[in-house]
């Protein structure tokens, strides 16, 4: 990385074509996007997208390369020839107006002379056919005038179409390599948005899940990107580059509140102009680097400020599914299907669906790799549960016994409805003790299937077609009673 080492002179202004611009790749992170530029050997100039900051350009030079000369320095911005262009066209929209309004007087005036003045009129032609005549042409010159000025209007939106919404840099550079390196440029930019959309769909027959990973990139950089890279990396760009400052505790002393993390990466929001969707057909690859993995896609095509769709990854997982009801909470019977990936995605919306339909869009979490993931597809109705509370009990203190004692159980009935086979998980809350005098234990005539240390309790069982389980779930809390 050089930064010093170039003849620099860095041209800020607004252009509407960058004619030695060639861009290879662009590498897109959750919080950042960067351009990375060629440097022909042959020029001692380009034009890089953007206002680009010299304190965020990044030069990779290859072995045999040299530097001869060292200046940088700003340049003041140029006139826009698109500018120049659009102001010619509004200025002839103005005569083409001028020239409407004159004939629309016109037009009244002769009216007035048709109604107020006959003896004028038959002065000047001694036939009220001439009035209609001259009205007539005026009216038919005024509509082939507003057809102009439509067509004047349609050329205007056309060239601000081409106009970037942002300034260009220009740099100047000498380079000497002894063989044909590559040179190349990093820079951030936000002239480029990035829309993530995934898609997920489970087939219940043949127990596979199918992962559609998107991206919508629309450019405004003022040019077509033709033939580049886009590299998807999963995760930030900066995320957390080393550990944070090892601070002791110490008992009965305050702890220093922790260093508060900043936020360099975000990246302006950014709103462009989209006027068609390109879905094209690329290569893609998925990679693992040293700390990162990416999802290269090679031979994109971006034409200017046009919405394009490119498939980041799509791979059919086994899968399998079950139902989970969430009895700590509203008791409903959720569609689960869990599935392990040998890739990594990133935390996102999902458009799901189940055998085909639509079931809505979900957020999921970060998904790693080789470990077991689950997605829930809405609640199945074909599990009919009914929940009662049927114990709720205080004991009071008694004599010289300090304990209070209370007792909650619930009776769930589970019925499958449906024509096949299901795989159910009750889940249920214990409460947890935080203090050694509060006891808690687990009640209720069936045995469950694993306990956490949270207080997740489990009951995991089968339903034929048809067929009914109940289940008694319930606690015992005893602590000591509050002194009168």
């Amino acid at each position: 990385m050089i930064k010093n080492k170039l003849t620099l002179v860095l041209l800020s202004g607004i252009s509407f074509l960058y004619a030695n611009t060639q861009i290879s790749s662009i590498d897109i992170y959750n919080n950042k996007t960067i351009l990375n530029q060629q440097l022909s050997l042959d020029k001692k100039s380009v034009d890089l997208v953007g206002d680009v900051k010299f304190e965020d350009v990044q030069f990779i030079l290859g072995k045999t390369c040299k530097v001869l000369k060292e200046e940088f320095k700003v340049v003041d911005a140029q006139e826009n020839e698109i500018e120049k262009m659009i102001s010619k066209i509004e200025e002839n929209i103005s005569k083409v107006q001028s020239k409407k309004k004159a004939l629309l007087a016109n037009i009244n005036y002769l009216g007035n002379l048709q109604v107020q003045n006959l003896q004028t009129i038959e002065v000047l032609q001694k036939s009220s056919e001439f009035i209609t005549s001259e009205i007539t042409a005026n009216y038919d010159e005024i509509y082939t005038l507003d057809k102009k000025i439509k067509e004047y209007e349609k050329e205007i939106d056309k060239l601000k179409k081409t106009i970037p919404n942002s300034k260009f840099t220009k740099l100047d550079y000498e380079i000497d390599c002894k063989d044909q390196d590559k040179v190349t440029i990093s820079y951030p930019t936000t002239l480029v948005k990035v829309q993530r959309t995934n898609e997920l769909s489970y087939d219940s027959t043949n127990k596979t899940i199918e992962f559609e990973n998107n991206a919508f990139l629309t450019q405004n950089t003022g040019v077509d990107l033709k033939d580049i890279v886009v590299n998807f990396y999963v995760g930030n760009f900066y995320n957390v580059i080393k550990p944070y400052v090892f601070v002791p505790e110490y008992l009965d002393i305050q702890t220093p509140k922790p260093i508060a993390l900043r936020s360099d990466m975000a990246m302006e929001a950014q709103s462009f102009a989209t006027t068609k969707m390109l879905k094209t057909t690329n290569v893609r690859e998925y990679v693992e680097l040293t700390t990162k993995s990416v999802n290269k896609i090679s031979k994109v095509t971006l034409p200017l400020n046009t919405k394009t769709k490119l498939v980041l990854s799509k791979e059919k997982l086994k899968a399998e599914d079950s139902i989970e009801i969430d009895g700590y909470s509203t008791s409903n019977p959720f569609f689960k299907v869990e599935f392990e990936t040998d890739k990594i995605y990133n935390q996102s919306y999902v458009q799901l669906y189940l055998d085909g339909v639509d079931i809505g869009k979900n957020y999921i979490d970060k998904i790693e790799k080789n470990k077991k993931s689950s997605i829930y597809f809405g609640t199945n109705n074909f599990i009919n549960i009914e929940k009662e509370l049927i114990k709720d009990m205080k004991e009071e203190p008694f004599f010289s016994i300090n304990v209070l004692k209370t007792q909650r159980v619930w009776k769930y009935t589970i019925k499958n409805e449906s024509k096949d086979t299901q795989k159910i998980t009750l889940l249920e809350r214990v409460p947890v003790s935080k203090h050694e005098d509060i006891k808690v234990k687990v009640i209720g005539e069936t045995k469950y299937s694993k306990l956490d240390k949270n207080g997740k309790i489990y009951y995991d069982f089968e339903l034929k077609p048809n067929e009914e389980k109940v289940i008694e779930f319930g606690y015992e809390i005893e602590k000591p009673a509050k002194s009168k």
